[in-house]
C-alpha cells in the first residue's frame, strides 16, 4: 500500500513540476510590461516562471516586492486543463 501511495504522489509531482522532477520543460507566457516595451506577449520554453521571465526580459528578476513600481512582467503557465497559474515578477530592489 505504502509503494501505491508513494508512487502517486511522484506521478502527482512529475505532472506539477516537471522541470523539479527533470523532466521537460515548461511553456510559459510571459507578459512584458515595461514602457516603451514593442512586443507585449512572448510565449518560451523554461524549466520555471523565473527563468522564462529573465530570457524575454534579459535581466534578474524577483517575486513580490510590496509598495514598488518596478514591476516588470507577469508570467502565465498551466499545469492542468482547468487551472492557471500567474506569479508577478519585479525588479530587484537598488536596481533601475
Amino acid at each position: 500500500m505504502r509503494d501505491e501511495t508513494q508512487a502517486d504522489f511522484l506521478s502527482w509531482r512529475r505532472q506539477s513540476f516537471p522541470a523539479k522532477a527533470g523532466l521537460t520543460m515548461a511553456k510559459f507566457r510571459v507578459v512584458d510590461l515595461r514602457p516603451g516595451s514593442d512586443e507585449r506577449e512572448h510565449e518560451v520554453t523554461a524549466r520555471s516562471p523565473k527563468e522564462a521571465a529573465e530570457q524575454v526580459i534579459g535581466e534578474k528578476t524577483v517575486r513580490g516586492q510590496r509598495g514598488t513600481n518596478d514591476l516588470l512582467c507577469r508570467v502565465y503557465w498551466q499545469e492542468t486543463r482547468d487551472t492557471m497559474n500567474m506569479v508577478r515578477l519585479f525588479r530587484p530592489a537598488g536596481k533601475k
